[in-house]
């Protein structure tokens, strides 16, 4: 009896680890200078923004969906990435149609300094010989295994692409083969986008879910749209 009992402690004691465990997972919390915020772990993306209240995303890799809650309107959405695509190319610009693809290239230029605490490689991208946009990529294998497969982040980056440029294949490629941490723009002569601080931090399971009294709506009325 004692024994038993005893199995019994275990097995409970067991069972609770268990639950705590799989209710959250390893992973990481990228802070930019901008104030928003991604959370990375388990093949899911969450975008959170600046200013509490506004819409936020999360990209499932896996499930290859796109997700979107605006707590302003209590709506959400849930989007296949091949839908969320289509829904982009149908409210995008025409005007480059008929134009010549600019000649795209990415020149490896080699390790640069850390950023956020992280190895840097720096890259350098020349749209028709000229120098566009130079881009540092953290290349820790710990984050790039979080992402899982990353063709859906290439399509969905493709597809929410504002120039030829963020759609060609090998600037995407490029941007997607490791953590992107700072972006400067030659063209601007400023940096655009640059990552504050990226720690490695257990994330509720939950923080990646819908809130599930949300009113499920399309994608567009998610996006504050009619």
């Amino acid at each position: 009896m004692k024994m038993r009992k005893q199995l019994f402690e275990k097995g409970l004691a067991l069972t609770i680890l268990l639950g705590i465990a799989l209710s959250a997972q390893a992973g990481w919390v990228e802070t930019k200078k901008d104030g928003t915020q991604t959370l990375i772990a388990g093949g899911k993306i969450k975008h959170m923004p600046e200013v509490p209240g506004e819409p936020w995303s999360v990209i499932d890799i896996s499930k290859q969906t796109f997700s979107m809650f605006n707590p302003d309107r209590n709506t959400c959405s849930v989007t296949a990435i091949e839908e969320f695509c289509e829904f982009f190319k149908a409210f995008s610009s025409d005007d480059q149609e008929g134009e010549r693809p600019p000649a795209i290239e990415v020149k490896k230029m080699g390790p640069d300094a850390k950023i956020a605490g992280l190895e840097t490689v720096r890259y350098q991208v020349l749209v028709d010989g000229r120098a566009y946009e130079d881009i540092w990529l953290a290349k820790d294998k710990t984050i790039i295994n979080e992402i899982g497969d990353r063709s859906a982040l290439q399509k969905i980056i493709q597809c929410m692409g504002e120039s030829g440029v963020e759609k060609h294949p090998e600037y995407v490629g490029t941007i997607t083969s490791g953590w992107l941490l700072k972006v400067y723009s030659h063209e601007n002569e400023e940096v655009t986008e640059e990552v504050k601080n990226l720690e490695k931090k257990d994330i509720p399971n939950a923080e990646f879910d819908l809130p599930s009294g949300c009113r499920r709506v399309g994608l567009l009325e998610s996006m504050g749209g009619e």
